[in-house]
């Protein structure tokens, strides 16, 4: 599962490589959850640490606070999820 990601997040990239939030939130969130899959949950957190700044400022993204008031995350919280994960190292 963990290469076909990594595939998908290589694709991505090269078709989009100035998307800021591909490339600084998503792929560090998704790294991290490969990472935590794989049991190195250091190396987890460590990924989220690229994408931290963009979490906190997802509450002023329409889409995080429409998602809010419907109930739903639409992934903006993610890495805090993944943190959470991980109680050993946070």
């Amino acid at each position: 599962m963990s290469s076909e990601a990594r595939t998908l997040m290589d694709e991505l990239k090269k078709e989009r490589p100035k998307d800021t939030l591909l490339n600084q939130l998503w792929f560090p969130t998704s790294r991290a959850a490969i990472e935590l899959q794989n049991g190195r949950e250091k190396e987890a957190v460590e990924e989220l640490e690229i994408a931290e700044r963009y979490e906190k400022a997802g509450e002023f993204y329409p889409q995080m606070r429409e998602s809010l008031i419907n109930g739903g995350l639409r992934g903006y919280l993610f890495g805090a999820i993944i943190r959470g994960l991980c109680p050993s190292i946070c």
